[in-house]
C-alpha cells in the first residue's frame, strides 16, 4: 500500500514492520535512480534512461562512486582503477573527462568533490547497491 512519506512516495509490504519503507524509483521529482544490479541503468525521475551518458568509463566512475558508498573515493584510486596502463597525468585527464561527461549528462551537482575526495550526492541520486548496505 503506497503512502507518502516526507514527500516521496513509500511501498511497503503489509509482511513489514512500519519502519521498513523502500523509495520507489521515480518517486521524488528531480532524482535519478542508478541502478548496477542486472545491469548499468541511469534513470530519472520517471524512470526514463537518462541521455547523453555514452562513455563506457563515465558509467564505471558512477558505478565506482557508487560501490563507495559515502566513503567516496579518491580521485587517484578512480584514475588507477580505470586506466591502470595510463601515466597519473593521462589516468587524472581521462577521469576528468569521464566526469565531464557524467555531469553533462546527470547535472553538475551530481558528483560532490571536497579536494581529491568524490562521492555521490544521496540528495539527487539513489542507488540500488546502496539500499544493500
Amino acid at each position: 500500500m503506497p503512502r507518502r512519506l516526507g514527500g516521496a512516495m513509500m511501498n511497503r509490504s503489509p509482511e513489514a514492520p512500519p519502519a521498513a519503507y523502500l523509495i520507489v524509483a521515480g518517486s521524488i521529482p528531480g532524482m535519478l535512480t542508478l541502478r548496477l544490479l542486472g545491469g548499468f541503468a541511469l534513470l530519472d525521475e520517471r524512470g526514463v534512461a537518462v541521455p547523453g551518458l555514452t562513455q563506457q568509463r563515465a558509467e564505471a566512475v558512477l558505478s565506482l562512486l557508487a560501490l563507495s558508498g559515502d566513503v567516496g573515493c579518491t580521485r587517484d584510486r578512480l584514475a588507477a582503477l580505470l586506466w591502470p596502463e595510463a601515466d597519473d597525468e593521462h589516468a587524472r585527464h581521462n577521469l576528468r573527462s569521464a566526469l565531464h561527461a557524467v555531469r553533462a549528462a546527470a547535472g553538475q551537482e551530481i558528483v560532490r568533490s571536497r579536494g581529491d575526495h568524490l562521492w555521490l550526492n544521496a540528495e539527487l541520486i539513489s542507488t540500488d547497491v546502496g539500499r544493500f548496505a
